[in-house]
């Protein structure tokens, strides 16, 4: 079977993973447009990474997960310290018995009933924002758009009511989070380091989500919250999640639905302000439906503009643009053949 086709760099395919770092999109729309749809990084018949690209691509690779498994490549943090246990316990890394395990025991905290719940938290808070907004001729979008989506995720993930008080959580959470590739690339514990600081943030936010899981085992009956839920969870055989894996799970909920979320709501209306007579069809469909009262989870289906307007910009604007998986095996992609434990980007 032939050879992937691939740039070659005498410095390595480390060069390569360096421009790709440097510049992701960049570097990709070259990749595409000069190799095609399967690229390796590095000649020779066993590539350590490949990039894949479109959707017949995306097809094979996240249709077989016995053969491409979940990988962690983009960020690589030292596992048995406090960051490493909030960062590896988590859905996304997890895969075969572990992850359906683990999806079962998180599935109660996204049923029906909750998700009313969720919408009418996300709902009074928007307007609360709003309401700050008041008197204002300009606003900072992307600002503003994380500012709802940090106080949306701490208010359904934790149950917290004070603004400042989110506020506050989610500044943690965001500077840990801006720190994880600093932390990946020198993960060097002494004083003034990126990595240093961030086991300092993740302590305290250890410390305080933990206070929150013991507080809310006195009262789970009276909990509507997330982190509530999942402590209620268990299995049949009476297996429930730890403290551990608690806290991990909390955490990377609130970094999958908190930056990506305030990104696709900017692009969203960003795109709608380029096309007037979109944005005037779903203004008029919200107020024919809605009128001038906050949406309840029934509305959504009588709203199809805005859902295909939504859809549209996450397809042109995707906030989570790049995955990762590792072959658990030898395995075939687009007709070539990968060795076990090729990286793919897709």
């Amino acid at each position: 079977m032939n050879s992937i086709p691939g740039p070659y760099s005498v410095l390595g395919p480390k060069a390569n993973m360096f421009k790709f770092f440097r510049r992701p999109f960049t570097f990709q729309r070259w990749l595409h447009d000069t190799y095609g749809s399967i690229v390796a990084l590095g000649q020779g018949s066993k590539p350590s990474t490949v990039f894949a690209f479109g959707p017949e691509m995306n097809r094979q690779i996240l249709t077989n997960p016995d053969f491409f498994e979940v990988s962690s490549a983009f960020v690589k943090i030292p596992q048995n310290t406090v960051l490493g246990d909030m960062f590896y316990h988590n859905l996304m890394l997890m895969s075969g018995q572990k992850h359906r395990q683990h999806r079962r025991l998180m599935q109660p905290a996204f049923q029906h009933d909750q998700i009313v719940r969720y919408g009418q938290d996300m709902a009074m808070i928007t307007e609360r924002l709003a309401d700050e907004w008041r008197g204002r001729t300009e606003i900072e979008l992307n600002a503003e758009m994380k500012k709802l989506t940090q106080r949306i995720a701490v208010k359904t993930l934790f149950g917290m009511q004070d603004e400042h008080e989110m506020d506050h959580m989610g500044e943690l959470i965001y500077r840990l989070t801006k720190s994880i590739l600093l932390v990946t690339l020198a993960p060097v514990n002494i004083p003034l380091t990126p990595y240093h600081r961030a086991l300092g943030i993740a302590g305290q936010l250890n410390e305080r989500i933990r206070s929150m899981i013991h507080n809310k085992r006195q009262h789970l009956d009276s909990k509507p919250d997330v982190l509530a839920a999942l402590i209620r969870a268990h299995d049949e055989d009476g297996t429930a999640l730890t403290d551990e894996e608690l806290v991990g799970h909390t955490f990377s909920l609130y970094v999958a639905g908190h930056e990506t979320t305030a990104n696709a709501l900017t692009w969203t209306l960003f795109l709608l302000i380029q096309h007037p007579e979109v944005y005037s069809g779903v203004m008029d469909e919200l107020n024919a439906v809605l009128n001038g009262d906050p949406p309840a989870l029934e509305q959504l289906g009588r709203l199809p503009l805005l859902d295909g307007v939504i859809k549209e910009g996450l397809r042109l604007m995707p906030p989570a643009s790049i995955g990762t998986r590792i072959t658990a095996a030898p395995s075939e992609l687009g007709g070539y053949s990968l060795p076990e434990r090729t990286n793919v980007f897709f």
